[in-house]
């Protein structure tokens, strides 16, 4: 094997070492992510008074991860018309359920929360990405 080719083997191999050791964190809040969930994250805003539609979205399909049906609150006035909603920071996921009176899809309510400060509350397996935001609802009514 001629020097040329032993030399790039052997950093290839010492790049390839070096990358296993390294880790990608680090101690600085503000780089870190985040945690996006109810306990985890803190509050970013209050909001008061706010229309809002309730969406139904169905839990996993039969073979897939099984979650439970949900229904959230889109705050998006093209959702106050369909049956399907937009995927967006109009998506809100409250923390704590919705009592079942307020479970009916296309139910229009107003609401105020508290909004948490991350981003990304749902996930689907047939959307690239997370979106929506959690929230403690704080008054909700017909």
């Amino acid at each position: 094997m001629d020097s040329h080719k032993k030399n790039l083997r052997l950093i290839m191999i010492g790049l390839a070492l070096l990358c296993t050791f390294i880790q990608c964190t680090s101690d600085d809040p503000e780089v870190q992510t985040k945690q996006c969930d109810c306990e985890g994250a803190t509050v970013a805003e209050e909001v008061k008074d706010v229309e809002a539609v309730v969406v139904y979205m169905q839990g996993g399909s039969p073979g897939a991860s099984q979650r439970p049906d949900w229904y959230v609150l889109s705050t998006d006035p093209a959702d106050f018309e369909r049956s399907s909603h937009a995927a967006g920071p109009n998506i809100l996921v409250p923390c704590d359920s919705l009592s079942t009176e307020f479970k009916k899809q296309g139910a229009r309510v107003l609401i105020s929360y508290k909004r948490k400060d991350c981003y990304g509350a749902i996930t689907q397996p047939t959307f690239r990405g997370n979106y929506g935001y959690f929230i403690d609802l704080t008054e909700i009514k017909a």
